[in-house]
């Protein structure tokens, strides 16, 4: 992920933890102040999509200091790439 707000600049490698349509959770190595605009980048998949940081909490059972990171997406989507998303994921226009 990488920050779009020139206050507060960064890129950092992530891991995910949960996805869906609107949003995702993600263990980052910091926590990240609510309503920052990020962009997210996968590696395993050519799509790049703009999210906003709802929360930060951080996770007390790692031994490295880790955050959970709720992202929710700007433009809902099976950016994921899931073959068979659930039939709630589907948008129609």
């Amino acid at each position: 992920m990488m920050g779009l707000q020139p206050s507060l600049s960064f890129i950092e490698r992530c891991e995910l933890v949960e996805i869906s349509s609107h949003g995702c959770q993600l263990l980052a190595p910091r926590p990240l102040p609510r309503l920052t605009r990020i962009r997210l980048d996968r590696l395993t998949r050519v799509a790049i999509t703009v999210a906003q940081v709802m929360r930060s909490t951080p996770v007390e059972s790692t031994a490295v200091k880790m955050w959970r990171v709720g992202l929710e997406l700007e433009t809902p989507g099976n950016i994921w790439g899931i073959a068979q998303p659930p039939r709630d994921w589907v948008t129609t226009p």
